[in-house]
């Protein structure tokens, strides 16, 4: 049951807006249609019947429909949609006929089947335009919303266009600057390795574990906008376990990784979430044994949920060259969208925890490739 609250409020603090915009469009509507009505109704229970149907029809027909538009048709899953629809259409008989000929009566409410005998094919008319209404503006309101939020979009990934264009041109610049062969370093920490070897099998296992980190940093990310979820979490590992030898295994992080076989088949924008795990070792005391930093991430099919919690240093603040969060959330919301979500949840003096989660991994690449910033 608290799961269920928690995704309800995590659900309405990611979609507030969407949420606060369909109710205030149902709304004007409701009182669009008793302005209509107000000339025809003769008393108050007369227009009870307006104000108790136009709710239901929202809550029961308008709302489900924007969702099977979002969800299914826009996705081009059409017979869901289809099936959806039956059995919304299904619901919406069933709670009309309660309503005129049971719900109504009982209240001495007018209605268009009074002192009348019940024909089924009347009913399914009457009832059939109703739906039909309702679904109309249901499936309107969701096109122009949607036509609004594609503008809104490519405006937005136009100018990521731009911006990344820059940003690549900025780091082939400072490359350039920097006068390093990236082939020279690893041939470097090769001759270095083969060297330690000889002398401390932990030496030599750090610096081959430097040689990785390195290699994921300066080649793997810059070869395409995106890279693998696998390569993404054994640069973590080998980030964790560099730290573990600098700290001569003295380091309390406790990592749990489930659903890693879905890792192979995912992508995911480079050096985002080694920038969370920086943050415990610049701002987290990870040498606490009775407190260690917790790390778990959870990866499903085509989603991803990363929490973070770890106890606050008290003393001076590990330097890391993390990209930042400011720099995660801006590049996440030209990729992403709406698909991730970013909770911090607990920073006090003492503790700081935190949860990232993307609901759908192949937003970016769909971005990516519609604005062909993606060569695949």
């Amino acid at each position: 049951m608290n799961k269920f609250i928690d995704w309800v409020y995590n659900y309405y603090q990611n979609r507030k807006k969407s949420i606060f915009f369909l109710s205030s469009f149902w709304t004007i509507y409701i009182l669009f249609n008793i302005g209509l009505y107000t000339l025809e109704i003769k008393s108050y229970k007369d227009l009870l019947r307006v104000i108790i149907n136009y709710p239901l029809w929202g809550l029961f027909v308008f709302v489900p429909n924007i969702f099977i538009l979002k969800y299914f048709l826009f996705r081009r899953k059409y017979i869901f949609a289809i099936l959806g629809n039956i059995l919304i259409l299904i619901l919406f008989l069933e709670i009309r006929y309660l309503l005129n000929f049971h719900l109504f009566p009982l209240l001495d409410v007018m209605t268009p089947y009074d002192n009348k005998p019940f024909v089924l094919n009347v009913f399914l008319s009457d009832s059939g335009y109703a739906f039909l209404n309702n679904l109309l503006l249901a499936y309107g309101y969701g096109f122009a919303k949607h036509a609004i939020e594609l503008e809104v979009r490519e405006r937005k990934l136009v100018e990521a266009n731009a911006k990344l264009q820059h940003q690549k041109d900025m780091t082939q610049i400072a490359f350039l600057q920097a006068q390093i062969n990236p082939h020279f370093l690893y041939n470097t920490l090769n001759f270095i390795y083969s060297e330690a070897i000889m002398v401390s099998d932990s030496v030599a296992e750090s610096i081959m574990t430097l040689s990785n980190i390195m290699r994921y940093t300066l080649t793997e990310t810059g070869k395409d906008t995106l890279v693998s979820l696998y390569s993404e979490i054994n640069h973590i590992k080998n980030y964790l376990k560099l730290q573990k030898m600098r700290f001569s295994n003295e380091l309390y992080l406790d990592l749990t990784i489930e659903g890693e076989e879905n890792i192979n088949h995912l992508e995911i924008l480079p050096l985002v979430l080694i920038s969370f795990i920086e943050n415990i070792f610049k701002h987290g005391d990870i040498h606490d044994p009775k407190n260690p930093a917790k790390i778990i991430m959870l990866i499903e099919e085509n989603s991803l949920f990363l929490s973070i919690y770890n106890r606050k240093n008290k003393g001076p603040k590990e330097h890391t060259s993390g990209v930042g969060m400011n720099n995660i959330r801006t590049r996440m919301d030209i990729l992403y969208g709406d698909k991730y979500n970013v909770n911090i949840f607990v920073d006090t003096e003492d503790e700081f925890a935190l949860e990232f989660t993307i609901s759908d991994m192949e937003e970016a690449f769909r971005n990516l490739k519609k604005y062909k910033l993606i060569n695949r």
